[in-house]
């Protein structure tokens, strides 16, 4: 399943810090669909570094926003860039491949744990 978020909740996962106008309920939106689950808000530091890593492999245009996000000007203009290339949303899916959701179901996943 594929879902749009807005760019700037995509960011607030990547950055580590609530850039959206939805702050931390985007985000929180967000690491659910992708991770497949109603995360507690305990577990969102760990869900948000997996998921982190997932946005960047699918969207390396992205990496422009970890790097260059130390000022709140720089971000307004590397945000700008962002735009221009993707628009106001970005598609994801989420994470888990459909076998993977099967052997979930029964509580055990093959080659890993829960």
């Amino acid at each position: 399943m594929v879902r749009k978020f807005l760019l700037t909740d995509v960011l607030s996962v990547v950055m580590d810090k609530p850039v959206s106008a939805s702050h931390y309920h985007g985000m929180w939106d967000l690491l659910n669909f992708v991770t497949e689950n109603d995360l507690p808000a305990n577990q969102l530091p760990s869900a948000r570094s997996r998921c982190r890593e997932y946005i960047l492999s699918s969207y390396p245009e992205l990496k422009i926003a970890t790097e260059e996000n130390s000022g709140s000007d720089n971000y307004k203009e590397v945000l700008e860039k962002l735009r221009e290339n993707f628009g106001e949303h970005l598609e994801l899916e989420s994470i888990q491949k459909p076998k993977e959701r099967v052997v979930e179901q029964f509580g055990v996943r093959i080659g890993g744990s829960l």
